[in-house]
């Protein structure tokens, strides 16, 4: 059984500010939506959004959950992958001028997903 919760399906570093005070604010709420519960956290944690290398990210999502407690489950990389391409379909309905490159990026992340899945 997977958990599912709201979530902001896009929070990359980018999209958190640190404002006075020490107060946090998260702007660009367009691709908010329900997603595996994770998925915020490994797109913030892995600043997968800016490094679009997944075998990467998903080792600096696994370094740093484990710094914070968190612990992280293998079938995870399947999950995050299946996020990725429903990002994908959701960022062509708003961003089509971004459509190839994008689609290069999640067929690179698809792959890089599927190593990590071998390797195992």
């Amino acid at each position: 059984e997977l958990s599912v919760s709201p979530a902001h399906r896009d929070l990359n570093r980018g999209n958190v500010l640190a404002c006075e005070g020490f107060n946090l604010r998260v702007i660009d709420w367009e691709f908010l939506g329900w997603a595996y519960y994770n998925y915020d956290i490994f797109i913030f944690l892995s600043n997968y959004r800016h490094s679009q290398d997944f075998g990467a990210s998903w080792d600096r999502y696994t370094e740093e959950s484990s710094r914070f407690g968190i612990e992280v489950q293998r079938y995870e990389v399947l999950i995050f992958a299946l996020e990725e391409v429903i990002f994908f379909i959701d960022n062509y309905s708003v961003r089509e001028w971004k459509n190839i490159r994008d689609f290069k990026v999640l067929i690179k992340s698809l792959n890089h997903a599927s190593e990590i899945i071998n390797a195992t």
